[in-house]
């Protein structure tokens, strides 16, 4: 829960940073974005989704599903409430079936 909470809240500085530094910047990406087809906003939906997919998944600084995996354990050891037990633990089943 808390790699959850710490990734939207670096997605909420970076969409603050380009509002607070750049406002009319974002205003002509969206005029940008309102002239594209819906399939072209799905297929660079799509690409964002593999782009974060792979980089999660690599290896390198900014983590791999065993990187991931051993936090897991980590956490698993320390905690003792069932609440955080059971988040931890189906965290980590999906994490399992993403590595297969």
């Amino acid at each position: 829960m808390t790699w959850l909470l710490l990734g939207l809240g670096l997605m909420l500085i970076v969409e603050g940073l380009a509002y607070a530094l750049a406002p009319s910047l974002v205003e002509r990406m969206l005029e940008v974005l309102r002239e594209l087809t819906l399939e072209t906003r799905r297929l660079i939906g799509l690409l964002a989704i593999t782009a974060g997919n792979e980089r999660v998944h690599s290896e390198g600084k900014w983590g791999s599903v065993d990187k991931a995996l051993n936090e897991i354990e980590k956490l698993l050891d320390e905690k003792n409430n069932k609440e955080d037990q059971s988040i931890l633990l189906a965290t980590k089943e999906q994490l399992l079936s993403m590595q297969q």
